[in-house]
């Protein structure tokens, strides 16, 4: 998203805002911390094991060589 509230272009297709928001946490937590695991995403949001891992394969997508998937 542009600072107007636009769609970049250059961003894929627009994700459900809570999907966003579980994204956005697991980056930062790998930032930060250096590791995030499903267990993380599952007690922070309370979704199930098979979202969460939809989730780190969508940061995945994001950040292709940002981190290495166990």
């Amino acid at each position: 998203m542009s600072a107007s509230g636009e769609s970049d272009h250059t961003a894929g297709p627009t994700l459900r805002w809570s999907v966003e928001q579980r994204v956005a946490f697991a980056a930062r937590r790998l930032y930060w911390d250096g590791t995030i695991n499903r267990d993380d995403l599952m007690r922070r949001f309370g979704v199930s094991a098979n979202q969460a891992t939809a989730d780190l394969s969508r940061l995945k997508d994001v950040y292709p060589d940002g981190f290495a998937y166990d």
